[in-house]
């Protein structure tokens, strides 16, 4: 789940846990595996001039959001949003962080970011997103 909400929040499409299309699955010591995600030059947050989105998606451009994830319980979900939104002011400062990044593009990096968080402000927007959302078969 939080490999699913962090790709939301960076607008990435061009993964699939199935097909493991940019993604590995990690097994730690204690034998439980995690999905991590990998190449997010077709996300929204990097928005490159080349990125199209994902055909098969209904998406106008990669700026556009879509959770890809399975739709889980709300006790499932908070805990994972909450953390997210724990680490809001850190997330935020990491276009800051980057050598070199233009002030525009650090800008609109940030706000890409905020949009994320300004579309879980609420239980009732995280329920829409990740608990009454439609399950999607392109994981």
């Amino acid at each position: 789940m939080p490999m699913m909400i962090f790709e939301h929040l960076i607008g990435n499409t061009d993964y699939s846990i199935y097909a493991l299309h940019n993604v590995v699955i990690v097994q730690r010591p204690d034998k439980t595996l995690h999905p991590v995600a990998y190449d997010f030059d077709f996300s929204g947050l990097v928005n490159a001039p080349y990125a199209l989105p994902a055909r098969g998606l209904n998406l106008k451009t990669v700026v556009d959001r879509l959770y890809r994830g399975p739709c889980r319980s709300q006790g499932l979900v908070d805990p994972y949003v909450a953390n997210f939104v724990a680490k809001k002011d850190i997330v935020r400062k990491l276009p800051e962080e980057i050598p070199g990044i233009a002030r525009d593009t650090r800008d609109a990096a940030r706000a890409y970011i905020d949009s994320f968080y300004g579309s879980i402000k609420s239980s009732k927007d995280v329920k829409g997103l990740y608990v009454s959302c439609s399950p999607k078969e392109t994981m």
